[in-house]
Formats: structure tokens, sequence, C-alpha cells
């Protein structure tokens, strides 16, 4: 019997193990998949408008994935007050808090930034704006913002003179994915939203990430460079 029930704990622990990885994997999917639908639906709008009833299932949708899982919710009531929970849930958003607010101006300097020794969690790359902050204080800010801001203008000033349409709505769909997961990581850094899970584009750490983005910015330039009027410089040939 002893034997038996050995057995049987195993089967027990070998399954939770399982359940966990799954769950793990889920959540992974879901934070790489909700971008995507995001930007499907941007592009949808660009086309035709939505119908209420699609975007009211969307939203019904969203309500049921945070309540389905009990650390979406702690999440979301972290958000709201993370000082509830100063060593838990809100650890990371009052960190981040702490480092924004030390940058000022100006910023404590480059590479002199303090949380990210061990005290803000994730800052290469979900939290690498508030290291930013912290090192190169508010003017560093606006400078990282106002280069987003040109990318983002760049992209879809192309895939407004795209040759076609099909390249069109190709600039548009990575112009908007890199502006959407921008827009979120700096909200969810200053505290605006509810913690996403999603790194900085090109700033913050993972290679993935980094090449992915990469090889969007090199599909828009190579629209641009098909456009029927250039948007960037024709390329310089070596004399000789």
């Amino acid at each position: 019997m002893k034997g038996r029930e050995c057995v049987n704990l195993k089967k027990v622990k070998i399954k939770e193990r399982l359940l966990e990885k799954l769950h793990e994997k889920l959540n992974e999917t879901l934070k790489a998949v909700l971008p995507i639908i995001a930007i499907v639906l941007l592009l949808c709008f660009t086309i035709a408008p939505l119908e209420p009833g699609i975007l009211l299932a969307f939203l019904l949708g969203a309500v049921l994935l945070i309540v389905a899982e009990p650390y979406r919710l702690k999440r979301l009531l972290a958000f709201l007050d993370p000082w509830a929970s100063p060593l838990g849930e809100g650890y990371q958003l009052i960190q981040s808090y702490y480092a924004l607010g030390s940058g000022g101006m100006f910023g404590v300097g480059l590479f002199n930034s303090r949380q990210k020794y061990l005290f803000l969690p994730f800052a290469e790359s979900d939290f690498v704006f508030s290291v930013v902050g912290e090192e190169l204080g508010f003017v560093g800010c606006v400078a990282v913002i106002a280069a987003f801001c040109a990318l983002i203008w760049y992209g879809f000033r192309t895939a407004s003179r795209a040759e076609d349409a099909f390249s069109a709505f190709a600039a548009a769909g990575l112009t908007s994915v890199i502006a959407f997961q921008t827009l979120l990581n700096i909200a969810v850094v200053t505290g605006s939203i509810p913690p996403t899970g999603l790194p900085m584009p090109f700033l913050g750490y993972g290679g993935s990430s980094l090449v992915t983005f990469c090889s969007a910015v090199g599909m828009i330039d190579s629209i641009a460079r098909r456009a029927p009027e250039r948007l960037c410089p024709v390329p310089i040939r070596a004399v000789g």
C-alpha cells in the first residue's frame, strides 16, 4: 500500500509540474499574442470602422482574461495602489517611481544608476526606461521619446507613400507594433497602466526582440526606397 501511495503521490507532483509549465507557456503566449491582436484591430479599423458588437466582445474577453487568473487581478490592484503591498505586487512599480524621481531634470549621470543594482526588478528589459530616467533625467526621457516619435512618423509616412496596398499595410502594421509596444512600456514604467511584461523596443534586453525590431525597421526602409517618391537619400556610390 505504501508503494502505491508513493507512486500516486509522484504522479500528482508530475501533473502539478506539467500544469505549472503549461500555465507559464500560456502566459508567455498571451504576452506575445495580445499586441498582435491590437495591431490587427488597428489595421482593420483603418480599412473600415469596426462594429460596436465586435469591440464589446473584445472588451468582455479582456475582462474575462483578467478575472480568470488571480495574479492578473493582483497586478491590477497593485497598479491602482502600489503602496498597499510595498514588498509584494507593488514593489516593482514603487522602485520604478524611485528611479524616475531620483533622476530629476538631468539625471545622476550615465552608468551611475543605483536602482538597477538589485533594487528594480527587470531593469534591463521591462523597466529599462526607468533606468534611462534615473541616469539621464527628464531631458533624457524626452530625447528617447522624441527618437521613437521620429521613427514612428517615418514609418507611417512610408505607409502613406507606398507603391501598393500590401506595402502600405505592411509598413503601417510594423510601425504600429513599434508604436504600440513603446507606448505600453512607457505607460507601465510610469504607472499609467498595469504591468504587461513587454520590453522597450531597441533598448530592452533580449536578442529575439532586438532582431525582430531591427528587421521591422529594415522592411520599412525597404518599402520607403521602393516608393515612387523616395523618403530617404539615394546611397552614395564609391568613386572609381
